[in-house]
């Protein structure tokens, strides 16, 4: 499986949840759930690999208790993504299982209700950028440009001129 596959569908579903600790309960919503796990919309999400004790409110008026385990941080929401944190299951079985996957497959049937899979970037995911041709001539060798917490390598190759 390539790193940009998930293991199961995902749908778009909006679930109040609390995060439970021995010191301070934190709200959150879900932004998307699956059979194995969800991803949270937080502002201030715990870190990866971090074990968390979930109370999930389910659109029947029941509340579950879940276990799971913090497997991706968004640390600041984009146009594509809230920030938050997927959180993949465990430890769940008998009744909790059950309400979970009714509760997921209900969501399932929902029109519109499916998360794209995502997948390798392609060119239309990507920033338009112009360039001149003095601009082509000059980028022979790789170039790295930061911008806040991250750093962007661009490698420009030409064919040979006719």
């Amino acid at each position: 499986m390539r790193s940009h596959e998930r293991k199961d569908k995902r749908y778009r579903a909006r679930v109040p949840v609390t995060l439970l600790s021995r010191h301070q309960d934190t709200p959150a919503v879900t932004e998307d759930v699956g059979y194995r796990g969800v991803f949270l919309h937080m502002e201030k999400p715990p870190s990866k690999m971090q074990l968390l004790r979930m109370k999930l409110a389910l659109p029947d008026g029941s509340e579950i208790v879940v276990h799971g385990v913090g497997k991706h941080v968004v640390e600041r929401s984009t146009p594509a993504h809230g920030a938050g944190i997927g959180v993949e299951f465990f430890g769940m079985d008998g009744v909790v299982r059950k309400k979970w996957e009714a509760f997921v497959q209900d969501t399932s049937r929902i029109p519109g209700a499916i998360v794209p899979e995502r997948g390798p970037a392609v060119a239309s995911d990507l920033a338009e950028i112009e360039l001149s041709d003095d601009d082509l001539l000059e980028a022979t060798e790789p170039a790295t440009e930061s911008a806040d917490d991250f750093e962007i390598e661009v490698q420009i190759s030409m064919p040979p001129a006719a």
